[in-house]
């Protein structure tokens, strides 16, 4: 199976939560099957469509997201509940995330600990 459009993704996508809801312990052999196949082409599509460093910096998981998720800098500041400047400061390596934004980061945007981490 080849995802080639972000409609195709999404029809996959909705497979695949649709099959998760039967319950895997439920499946068929043919369902076992299927839901490998769309799980590996929907990755696949992902890694192509949205290609994310191995090892992020800060800088680039931020600038990510304000992307991903077009939201301007302020927008996305208010979301991180910090002002323009410190985010500005943080995006142009002047100062460093204290712990609240790293929270923030995990909490409202289900960015992994680890990978906050390691990207300071």
């Amino acid at each position: 199976m080849n995802i080639k459009t972000k409609a195709e993704y999404f029809t996959a996508m909705a497979a695949l939560e649709d099959l998760v809801a039967k319950g895997l312990s439920n499946f068929s052999p043919e369902e076992h099957t299927r839901f490998g196949e769309l799980a590996k082409a929907a990755e696949v599509w992902e890694l192509n469509e949205y290609p994310m460093p191995l090892k992020p910096s800060l800088v680039q998981l931020l600038t990510y997201l304000m992307t991903h998720l077009d939201l301007s800098q302020t927008e996305f500041a208010n979301q991180l509940e910090i002002s323009g400047s410190l985010l500005s400061d943080i995006l142009n390596g002047k100062k460093k995330p204290n712990l609240d934004v790293a929270r923030q980061l995990h909490s409202k945007f289900q960015l992994d600990g680890n990978l906050i981490l390691e990207s300071l």
